[in-house]
């Protein structure tokens, strides 16, 4: 299996495999939003917008 250099092959995406339940995301005051895996404390996104997924295709 091949991972990138920042991962171990204990971390790789293909071993570790993220599900909706894990995902969760909020509003912040500013209107930036943030999305993060919580089970995983260092693992999140924060943006200054959002676009649904209907409005991308």
């Amino acid at each position: 299996m091949s991972t990138s250099p920042h991962e171990t092959p204990s971390e790789s995406s293909s071993d570790t495999p993220v599900t909706a339940e894990r995902i969760a995301a909020f509003e912040r005051d500013d209107g930036a939003i943030v999305i993060y895996d919580e089970r995983e404390p260092t693992a999140w996104i924060q943006s200054s917008g959002a676009v649904g997924v209907d409005e991308v295709r």
